[in-house]
Order: structure tokens, then sequence, then C-alpha cells
């Protein structure tokens, strides 16, 4: 049972070949998948760490309903952050008095909005893709303390508590660093979140 918006965003992280979008920039039919989606959403978990920005931190959405902004969205609560999302249509005037009161540490934006007023580092949602292109997409890959399992969660899960799947101990998830384990080979599935949990050969 989804308790929190983290566990939607795992639950699409674990039927990654649907599709959760038809979008269509510019008269051009793009699909994205769940997999897309969560692969952007770890992407950005890891820039807005990059950037120092989390628990309690404000980021500005000012931009038109897309993929993009979905992603994004799961991104910034990832980090425990605070969406503030602004209809593109919105006056820069009023924009800067949003940004005056809420002091966001990240604006993200479409490429039509006026953002001349606002001294604020920003994003292009649309490039956004490219933007955290660099970051690893996979989930974070870390040893089970107890029975030395290496266990991979979604990023989403940075901070909470898991059941390793090899000896049912609690293992806390730790936050990513941008540097993931070496691969190992596949033993089984762990939790139902479609990802290996993994053992290190001899």
């Amino acid at each position: 049972m989804r308790t929190s918006l983290i566990d939607y965003l795992n639950e699409v992280a674990s039927r990654q070949t649907d599709t959760a979008f038809v979008h269509r920039p510019r008269l051009r039919r793009h699909e994205w998948t769940n997999g897309d989606i969560s692969q952007l959403a770890n992407q950005f978990t890891r820039e807005l760490e990059s950037r120092q920005i989390g628990h309690g931190d404000r980021v500005v959405v000012w931009a038109e309903n897309s993929p993009e902004w979905v992603a994004a969205f799961f991104g910034i609560i990832s980090r425990g952050a605070i969406a503030v999302p602004l209809d593109e249509q919105s006056a820069p005037d009023f924009v800067r008095r949003v940004c005056d009161k809420t002091e966001p540490k990240l604006l993200l934006y479409s490429s039509d909005v006026d953002r001349s007023s606002l001294n604020i580092p920003s994003i292009g949602l649309n490039g956004l893709p490219n933007e955290v292109a660099r970051h690893p997409a996979e989930p974070i890959a870390f040893h089970c303390p107890a029975c030395l399992w290496l266990l991979y969660a979604p990023v989403a899960l940075a901070g909470r508590d898991i059941r390793c799947p090899a000896c049912e101990r609690r293992a806390e998830v730790p936050r990513p660093t941008g540097q993931a384990a070496r691969p190992c080979s596949p033993t089984e599935s762990s939790a139902g979140w479609g990802l290996p949990s993994l053992r290190r050969p001899a």
C-alpha cells in the first residue's frame, strides 16, 4: 500500500517499460516510459545534492506541464526539498515576489518565460535531461552491514531503512555520493522494486 509520494515513485520504477506520458512538443510525438521518469528523477536528485539543496530548501518550478516537470518534482521531494510550482503564464513581477518570499535555491523554467529580473541559479526545464546527464541514473548500491550482501535501492529511499532479502535485517540506505559500487552478478529480486539484490562473486 502506498503511504507517500516516494512509495509511488518506487512503484513507478518497478514498471520500467510502461508508458507514462505521450508528449507532443512542437507537434512531435514523444513517449516517456516509467523508466525514463525514474531515471531522470534519480539524476536530478543527484544534481540537487551536488548543489547542496536538501531538506526544507525551496525549488521554484516556473514551467508548463511536461514529463520533465514530473521527473523534477520527484527529484525535489526525494531530496526532502519543497517544490514551489508556478503557472507558466504567471507575470514576472508576481514570480519575483514569490521568490523574494520563498528564497528558493534553484529555479526551473520554461524557455519562453522572462526571468531577467531573477537573480537565482537556474536550469531550463526543457534541457534538464542534458543538464543532469553526467549523473548516474542507477539506484544506490551498498552493502548490508550484517551479512555483506550488495543491495540496490532507489535513490528516493536514501536515508530510509530497508529489509535485506538475504538476512532479513534492516539496513539504512546511504545518502547518494555519485559513486556506484562495482557491478556484480544478479542473484534475486529485492523488495518488489524490480531492481536486483546482488552478492559480490567470491
